[in-house]
């Protein structure tokens, strides 16, 4: 599947749709955040200033991944209390974007974490798993729940993941 074709026919619902139907798989999310919390635990986190970069891909509206987040950010804080973070939740082209801006902002029913986390920059990009989504080499903290399945083949050896 090319990345032409994965972006021009797939799409969600707007309107938090996704949140809603799919408490499933914020369990699932919710259930993760310890395993992403060791992962964060086995990096070099130096509070100098640098940009920590964290993607969340196939994030939908980010509803189902919110209270990950929330720990996994704190847990950060606690590491590197004034480090720059940046959050970019990405999905494709066609996803509702301005779900994920209005949750973030306190702008719909789902509790956010935004006012919680200093010197945080929350981003969306509309990209694929098809193509980058960041430059070579400056991704800190890569995250996919229940979105690796559009992937048609490992794109690269990943050595420290989780599952892929």
């Amino acid at each position: 599947m090319s990345q032409k074709s994965t972006a021009g026919f797939m799409s969600m619902k707007g309107a938090g749709y996704y949140s809603k139907a799919t408490v499933g798989a914020k369990h699932v999310m919710d259930n993760a955040s310890g395993m992403v919390i060791d992962a964060v635990d086995r990096m070099d986190l130096a509070d100098d200033g640098s940009m920590f970069r964290i993607t969340d891909m196939g994030a939908a509206d980010g509803g189902t991944s919110v209270d990950l987040w929330r720990k996994v950010l704190a847990h950060v804080r606690t590491k590197a209390a004034s480090r720059p973070i940046e959050m970019i939740y990405t999905d494709l082209p066609r996803n509702d974007f301005s779900q994920v801006f209005q949750m973030i902002h306190g702008l719909t029913d789902i509790k956010s974490y935004y006012d919680e986390i200093d010197n945080l920059y929350v981003y969306a990009s509309g990209t694929s798993f098809h193509q980058p989504i960041v430059p070579p080499g400056t991704l800190n903290l890569g995250f996919s729940a229940t979105a690796s399945h559009y992937v048609s083949k490992t794109p690269c050896n990943i050595s420290n993941h989780v599952h892929m």
